[in-house]
């Protein structure tokens, strides 16, 4: 994570490490990125192969996010999740199916970039509303 954030640290944003989702039993995502207008879930796996149960983990998040933290409706905030297979070469897909990206090496400042023309629109939500 500390090599993917010098690519994006000009952008306005935060990082919660490990944060205890709201009402789901102590589910605990690896990363949520903040970002003017978005949330980004980020899980990391340290293989290459990522399996179902792993893209139902990072969806499940999302929708904990989504539907139970009262922020993410009062600002009107996106939520994305992407599953990072450490050990996989850089890659940018998305996987339909869980409303996920799925990325390699490398992969997360390519998924930075390409959001990054839509958070111009937005204000950065202050860390003390979540």
């Amino acid at each position: 994570m500390k090599k993917e954030v010098v690519h994006f640290q000009h952008l306005e944003g935060f990082l919660i490490f490990e944060y205890e989702i709201i009402r789901s039993g102590g589910k605990r995502p690896d990363v949520l990125l903040f970002l003017p207008g978005e949330v980004l879930v980020l899980e990391f796996k340290q293989y290459e192969q990522v399996e179902e149960p792993e893209y139902n983990q990072a969806s499940l998040y999302i929708r904990d996010l989504e539907n139970y933290h009262s922020a993410i409706s009062e600002f009107e905030l996106n939520v994305r999740g992407a599953l990072v297979a450490t050990s996989a070469k850089p890659l940018l897909g998305a996987v339909h199916d869980y409303q996920l990206y799925l990325l390699g090496q490398k992969s997360l400042r390519k998924l930075i970039k390409k959001l990054e023309t839509k958070l111009k629109m937005y204000r950065l939500l202050k860390i003390q509303c979540f």
